[in-house]
């Protein structure tokens, strides 16, 4: 089911972030979160955290729990490895719109340009 059909009463009403948290874009990452989530058989808040806890400038998270069964979920995250296909899901899905000039050093364009779009490997 779409997050978006499911929205919690959480999400109703006043929003004191005005629309800049539920956003097309922010719904999307959700659904690659979930997408990953039932492939491995794992809760989303896992997913999640595990995928920014691998980032490379990522030292700790701030997490907001109600309940210990939140908290265990949580700090299982650590251990949790996602593969390389699970990653690249969820980098594409959050990946912000580069502005016209930079749009052109994408990777997208680079393989365009130099390659004529031809897939090429170091393998």
């Amino acid at each position: 089911m779409d997050s978006r059909e499911n929205r919690s009463d959480r999400l109703d009403g006043d929003n004191p972030f005005g629309d800049m948290l539920l956003t097309e874009r922010n719904w999307s990452i959700v659904e690659a979160v979930k997408a990953v989530a039932a492939e491995i058989g794992e809760t989303p808040a896992k997913v999640a955290l595990a995928w920014i806890l691998g980032r490379p400038a990522v030292r700790t998270t701030l997490t907001g729990v109600s309940r210990v069964s939140q908290l265990r979920d949580n700090i299982a995250a650590i251990d949790l490895h996602l593969t390389a296909d699970q990653l690249a899901t969820l980098v594409a899905a959050s990946a912000p719109p580069l502005p016209m000039l930079y749009g052109l050093f994408s990777d997208q364009m680079r393989q365009h340009v130099v390659f004529g779009g031809a897939r090429v490997s170091a393998v």
